[in-house]
């Protein structure tokens, strides 16, 4: 009897908690807008990802995936999540050197805290 209960309770559990189901677009998007022509990070940028940390959002992201030069990560900060600066320092990952397993591209970022 006690597992129906335990049972019963996940369930219910389960069925309240929900995730986010509608999503509104931001008004000023895109927040992180490629480089002009000749920077590392013209054309497209994606594959962000974001923790906020002493009061500041970070953002390390990718260029666009079918580029046609080397694939780099990028840095960037906003204090409010919508206005961003990109680090003087960008790319501030590269790729390797060749014969390197990471000397085609790096992209996709994904950052832990």
């Amino acid at each position: 009897m006690k597992k129906i209960y335990l049972f019963s309770a996940l369930v219910f559990l389960a069925s309240s908690l929900s995730a986010q189901t509608e999503w509104i677009k931001h008004l000023d998007n895109p927040v992180l807008v490629p480089g002009a022509a000749g920077e590392w990070d013209a054309g497209s940028i994606l594959g962000g990802s974001v923790i906020f940390h002493d009061d500041t959002f970070r953002m390390w992201y990718s260029k666009g995936l079918f580029a046609e030069n080397e694939k780099h990560i990028g840095y960037a900060t906003s204090p409010d999540g919508i206005h961003w600066t990109k680090s003087v320092d960008n790319p501030v990952l590269v790729t390797g050197p060749a014969g390197s397993w990471d000397e085609g591209r790096v992209i996709f970022p994904t950052v832990l805290m």
